[in-house]
């Protein structure tokens, strides 16, 4: 069970050897000038996505598979990378493009700074990855 905070945006999770509190937060938008952009969202704060905690969880699951190699740890790490395939899928198609790219890219891909996903109009993605091929230039890679 997860305790929630702000349903769909923010929770409370367990926690393990220890006392900290983990919260794990969503980005939260609210467009006033067009709520239904966003239905049912008032207000808007900073956050994550789907798709960087996934990113999070494959790498976890990675460091969890060369501890000690498991079967089902390839069946959830394949897993993983579906799940990362079809949220930039649905994102594609919800804003009317094709998203014809393989489960690599979608994993390996930066990530836009703007939208938060591998494909994406708003310019943040192609100035990213401008800025890593310069800086892959200059140190000889």
């Amino acid at each position: 069970m997860v305790d929630i905070i702000d349903p769909g945006h923010s929770y409370l999770l367990l926690t393990l050897d220890g006392e900290l509190k983990q919260t794990l937060t969503f980005v939260k938008r609210c467009d006033r000038q067009n709520p239904k952009r966003f239905p049912g969202n008032f207000n808007s704060y900073p956050g994550t996505t789907v798709q960087s905690v996934v990113r999070c969880l494959l790498e976890r699951m990675r460091y969890l598979q060369r501890q000690v190699w498991c079967l089902e740890n390839v069946f959830v790490i394949f897993c993983l990378k579906w799940v990362l395939w079809l949220m930039e899928f649905r994102a594609a198609r919800r804003h009317r493009r094709l998203y014809l790219k393989s489960l690599h890219y979608a994993e390996n891909q930066p990530l836009c700074l703007s939208c938060g996903h591998t494909l994406c109009d708003c310019g943040q993605l192609i100035q990213e990855m401008t800025k890593i091929l310069i800086e892959n230039d200059k140190n000889g890679r």
